[in-house]
């Protein structure tokens, strides 16, 4: 302790001197700042006298400059002569010095090429043009030719060197990866220049869309069908006889919304009018607008989805509002010229006008944003008018040419759902025989619980309610099965499945030279992969089994997974293998012929709008089939001609093959049943999805002139292809723009650089170019990024508001139902004062009570279903007995409670409260 406080003494000493010291120096520097502030007045007021001296000496300088300059001009005027004839040396020398650079530069090249051994190049190429800074329009052309086949943008430069090395040619330097970059975005401006000109000589549109989602964004691909404009060998103009698909991109959209695809198509066609109507190609064949690309649509298709139906009717909906517009403004154009029609036209317009607001002094009332808006609304609803007018008065042929809008649906999705309805309807058809269908399929966490329903013996645990449950809910049957066997043969992720593995064992077992087809990929939902999938499993059943049992032996640890034994066991189950069989059939009979017959190279031009008879006929021959089923299930080779669609042979006989043996076998229960089954459920399904061309339709009324007039493709595969292009795209550029894949797609698929061959002049490639740099420097990918998470927030305020609106008004019935008082007898019910709001509060408190986590149920009918008084006082009579027997109950059942009891008198005199959990009464300490 005695050290302790020494050591604390001589602490605070230190501490004492050191603030001594402090204050010293602070006392110093003190009296520096003073000393400084003297020194730098007195060095001020020497600088402001020193400055009014040197502004003496600079007037005194100026005056001596001035006197200078003027004796320069003088000289300078003198020596005119002398100085031009200097600049003309400068220029020559100049002249003579580029001369030589050039001879030395072409010394280094050939010095260069002799050292590398590169005797056969000859010619030293230019890639820009002569006294410009742009690369030649040919060389931009080669760069779109080789991304477009694969090439990554960087590599261009250098490919393009090493093949005109090879034909003895060299460039004098390679493209950058930026100059591709903007060549491509020169094709896309190409391209919308192509379909403004298309557009503008066209006289017949129809569009097509689908759309995808990729990474938890939506893509949306669009085209459009027209007769295209060609150039004769005489310089006119013509349409060409077929008509074309046109590409016209790829657009991101934030949600899947009719109103939002409907904005990306009038994006697309704003794009394509602003760009064509800036271009000389524009300004000489005249502007272009929505208006009249509206007045040529005639129609729109896609798959059978609801929202592209909605688009087709959105797009329908402003066809007719722009042409009623149009037609509109004509008329008033003829009025003006009639001074005595318009003035009283407009006065029974305004007049309108203001009754609509309540009178000329209510009207002027308004705010000036309003009147406006009446104005403008009364001038459109005038023009609207002489617009259906003026459509009223055309001609008949015109009228319908004009206001027609056809709508198909895609034949490869008919066929899909067609498949889907067949197969649906089957599947009930084991229920309603009243015997054993096909085993389930249960995934890896069912499959425990169906093992214990169906296998009692194995074990001692009685099911659970859980357990019956996923029975019922498991999946089973053919399309299940082959759903299976496509993620164990070919699974879309790489990693998964058996892969090669499977080609290598069909390969060995089938003694097959050439390289076996892979397994259809159902797991991608393609077109008739699952009817396609059955024929492979009915042909080979015996080869997959055995390949299961052996990847099921390779295994470090041999041993079934849950997939694998499932697939394992259906292919030897009865029922599964029969609805497996009738799959097949189908596919075989029906969607393979019809799919031979409704998809066509593009320069067949099969129109949609012909296929109503053969709709009917795959409608027929279904019903055929329903008849007559022995024509399939004879299994008569002879008789197949006659059972396929198309009357060609079957595509894979030897399926039937194993069909006939397996039934022969008795393998194939209830085939018959079946196959009628199914065929009547596709039967079903093709009606309802060619509803289009049904008797009576508007393509049912169409007549010859009108159906050569509207073109729409058979199948929407070019949506869906582009669609997938694009994913592929993605993959190996993940940094691309969208407007880069727009670029090359559009440019190849819409042959652009034939068009430009044909159409373009210096001045259309100079204006590419230009645009194409503003193009590059908008930030196009930027700005769309930023609307989806614009989109994103707002959503999410929107969902934020929405949540904290629904907890106020949870709160706020919360609050009303606790200062209700619970009735207590039935006379209460009609007491003076019993409003039906209050009524309606009971209702509520007894609903609150019974009907939200207890297992009792008190029937109350919902408020729109009593408005009346006495239907109130009725409900809550009834509602209210049937309280008071609930109460009962549950004082029977906790009898034998030693905790508070719950008295009917108590809780008519208190109320539940609305907590989370519903578990507490509230009153002098009465729990529950």
């Amino acid at each position: 302790m005695k050290n302790e406080r020494k050591n604390a003494a001589r602490r605070e000493k230190r501490q004492k001197k050191k603030i001594a010291d402090l204050e010293g120096k602070r006392r110093e520097a003190e009296e520096q700042l003073k000393q400084a502030t003297s020194h730098g007045e007195a060095q001020v007021r020497a600088v402001l006298k020193k400055r009014r001296e040197d502004d003496l000496g600079w007037q005194r300088r100026l005056a001596e400059a001035e006197r200078m300059v003027h004796d320069a001009e003088f000289r300078t005027a003198r020596s005119k002569e002398e100085l031009k004839k200097k600049i003309a040396d400068l220029a020559h020398l100049r002249g003579a010095l580029r001369l030589a650079r050039r001879q030395n530069n072409r010394r280094s090249e050939a010095s260069k090429r002799a050292t590398k051994g590169s005797s056969s190049a000859k010619h030293l190429v230019r890639m820009k043009a002569k006294r410009g800074r742009a690369y030649k329009v040919e060389l931009r052309a080669i760069a779109r030719v080789l991304v477009s086949n694969g090439c990554k943008e960087g590599k261009v430069g250098d490919l393009m060197q090493d093949i005109a090395r090879i034909f003895g040619v060299d460039l004098d330097r390679a493209m950058s990866r930026r100059t591709v970059r903007r060549a491509i975005l020169e094709g896309l401006v190409a391209s919308q220049i192509q379909l403004g000109v298309e557009l503008k000589y066209t006289e017949d549109v129809t569009m097509s869309s689908d759309s995808t989602s990729r990474r938890k964004m939506n893509y949306q691909s669009h085209h459009i069908h027209m007769r295209v404009p060609v150039k004769n060998a005489d310089g006119s103009v013509s349409l060409s006889i077929d008509p074309k698909l046109r590409f016209v991109g790829i657009a991101s959209t934030v949600d899947h919304t009719t109103a939002t695809s409907k904005a990306a198509w009038l994006t697309i066609y704003n794009d394509i009018i602003s760009t064509y109507n800036a271009s000389p190609l524009g300004r000489h064949l005249g502007t272009l607008d929505l208006r009249m690309i509206c007045r040529v649509l005639r129609g729109m298709c896609g798959d059978h989805a609801n929202n592209e139906k909605a688009l087709s009717e959105a797009w329908k909906e402003l066809k007719h509002d722009l042409l009623l517009q149009e037609l509109g403004e004509e008329r008033l154009q003829q009025l003006n010229e009639q001074i005595d029609e318009l003035p009283e036209l407009k006065q029974q317009w305004v007049a309108k006008k203001l009754d609509d607001a309540g009178g000329f002094e209510a009207y002027m009332l308004l705010p000036p944003d309003q009147r406006a808006a009446r104005d403008l609304a009364c001038v459109h609803a005038m023009t609207r008018e002489l617009g259906a007018e003026a459509l009223k008065a055309l001609d008949e042929a015109d009228r319908r040419l004009l206001t027609v809008w056809i709508w198909t649906g895609c034949c490869m999705h008919k066929d899909q759902n067609s498949f889907k309805g067949g197969n649906t309807h089957m599947q009930t058809y084991w229920k309603e025989l009243g015997i054993a269908g096909p085993i389930p399929l249960a995934n890896k966490e069912s499959a425990a619980a169906v093992r214990r329903v169906f296998h009692p013996e194995d074990g001692d645990k009685p099911p659970s309610d859980d357990d019956l449950e996923r029975v019922e809910n498991a999946s089973f049957g053919g399309a299940k099965a082959v759903a299976l066997a496509g993620a164990i043969f070919e699974n879309a992720i790489e990693k998964r499945g058996q892969g090669d593995m499977v080609e290598l064992f069909l390969q060995s077992k089938l003694n097959a030279g050439e390289p076996i087809k892979r397994f259809p990929k159902t797991n991608q939902t393609r077109f008739g992969s699952h009817g396609e999938a059955a024929c492979e499993l009915i042909a080979r059943r015996d080869i997959y089994r055995e390949f299961l049992v052996a990847i099921r032996e390779l295994k470090s640890r041999p041993g079934w997974t849950n997939i694998e034994k499932n697939v394992h066991d259906a292919l030897d189950d009865g029922p599964t293998l029969t609805e497996l069989a009738v799959l097949a059939i189908y596919h075989l009979f029906v969607a393979v012929p019809y799919t031979r017959r409704v998809r066509k190279p593009e320069e067949v031009a099969l129109n949609a709008i012909d296929l109503g008879p053969l709709h009917t006929e795959v409608q027929d021959h279904c019903a055929m089939l329903l008849e007559t089923p022995d024509l399939v299930l004879d299994f008569d080779e002879e008789q197949y001609l006659i059972a396929t669609f198309d009357g060609q042979p079957v595509a894979r006989e030897e399926v039937m093959v194993e069909i006939k043996r397996l039934h022969a076998s008795g393998k194939l229960p209830y085939l018959r049943q079946m196959f009628v089954r199914f065929f009547e459920g596709a039967k079903s399904t093709w009606i309802r999805f060619s509803s289009e061309f049904a008797p009576g339709g508007l393509i049912d009324g169409l007549n010859d002139a009108e159906k050569g007039r509207i073109w729409l493709p058979a199948t929407n595969d070019r949506n869906e292809g582009a669609l997938g292009s694009f994913i592929v795209y993605m993959r190996s550029n993940h940094t691309a723009a969208l407007a880069t894949h727009n670029g090359l797609a559009m440019f190849k698929r819409n042959q652009t650089q034939g068009f430009m061959d044909m159409w373009f002049s210096p001045e259309d490639h100079l204006y590419t170019m230009r645009a194409a740099r503003s193009l590059d420097a908008s930030g196009l990918e930027r700005k769309r990024k930023e609307l989806q998470m614009q989109y994103n927030q707002r959503i999410l305020a929107e969902r934020a508001e929405k949540v904290a609106l629904a907890a106020a008004k949870a709160a706020e019935i919360r609050d009303r139902l606790d200062a209700t008082v619970l009735i207590s007898c039935v006379e209460d019910i009609y007491a003076r004062g019993m409003t039906r709001d209050k009524l309606q509060d009971q209702l509520d408190k007894l609903r609150a009570l019974w009907n939200t986590k207890t297992q009792e149920r008190i029937v109350i009918p919902k408020k729109s279903h009593i408005s009346r008084l006495p239907q109130k006082q009725t409900a809550l009579v009834n509602a209210f007995q049937d309280h008071l027997k609930l109460l009962e109950a549950s004082a029977d059942q906790n009898a034998n409670y030693s905790g508070p009891q719950m008295l009917p008198e108590f809780v008519r005199e208190h109320y539940f409260s609305d907590d989370e959990d519903f578990g507490v009464w509230e009153g002098e300490g009465a729990a529950f």
